[in-house]
């Protein structure tokens, strides 16, 4: 019996590509353009996806 292939997350990203996605995503959840409050979730998780990024860039300097 084939094994089912196990899908990794891949934590390599483009700032651009999770905005896109983001966007995609609340479009669809919605008429029209993206409203303000749609505008602020992208802002908060792009902060926040740069917090994550620049802990990773710390710890990988601290292990040298």
């Amino acid at each position: 019996m084939p094994r089912k292939p196990v899908k990794k997350w891949n934590p390599k990203y483009t700032k651009t590509s999770v905005k896109m996605v983001l966007q995609d995503v609340l479009l669809k959840r919605s008429c029209g353009d993206l409203t303000g409050e749609d505008k602020n979730i992208i802002k908060e998780v792009l902060m926040e996806c740069d917090k994550i990024a620049q802990r990773k860039e710390q710890e990988q300097k601290d292990e040298v």
